[in-house]
């Protein structure tokens, strides 16, 4: 089963996660049918969030399958899922630790040319690896 909340990441400091509760086989029925609805009327276009099965959180409108507004994987953060393609708009950077997210001392983009780079801050320099 997916389940969603705050995670705390430090000293009055959260986190909104999505993640596994439990194995895989549970987290869909037999029919694959939706389980869940949080049952929201608005005046305006309804919204549809939900996880695809590539870990992929999309928003969309509901009248226009079409109609994507956002996806996750257009901005990754610390980690790549399977299927995300790491693009050279896109920029991983990964936290000081499990406990401080704060921007860490690794950052991986592609630069104007293509060319992926893996920095490493050390410091008031930055090198390249």
């Amino acid at each position: 089963m997916l389940s969603a909340g705050f995670f705390a990441v430090g000293e009055n400091a959260y986190s909104f996660v999505v993640w596994y509760s439990e194995p895989y086989g549970q987290t869909r029925n037999t029919t694959v049918s939706h389980v869940w609805s949080s049952n929201t009327i608005s005046l305006s276009s309804s919204m549809l969030l939900f996880l695809n099965n590539t870990g992929n959180l999309v928003l969309r409108q509901t009248e226009s399958i079409g109609v994507v507004l956002w996806l996750s994987f257009d901005f990754p953060t610390d980690t790549l899922l399977p299927q995300q393609v790491f693009t050279r708009h896109a920029k991983l950077v990964f936290s000081r630790s499990k406990t401080n997210k704060s921007l860490g001392f690794y950052t991986l983009f592609f630069d104007n040319k293509n060319i992926l780079h893996l920095l490493l801050y050390d410091g008031p320099e930055v090198s390249g690896l």
